[in-house]
């Protein structure tokens, strides 16, 4: 039970930076550049984050 929010919390991380994304493309007009490149932040950001988490778990 303990790992499905971590789940959530990955989804959540992701999702989010790729709204931001998408909603900074729309607004500055650069392409799917900056939807990209968030998106990739919060797949780095859920995994180090799910890492921390497991970690900290173990000690």
């Amino acid at each position: 039970m303990k790992y499905s929010g971590l789940a959530f919390q990955m989804l959540a991380i992701i999702g989010g930076c790729a709204w931001l994304g998408y909603w900074l493309d729309g607004k500055f007009s650069t392409g799917p550049w900056l939807t990209i490149g968030l998106l990739l932040l919060g797949v780095f950001a859920a995994v180090f984050q799910v890492i921390r988490s497991l970690t900290k778990e173990s000690l």
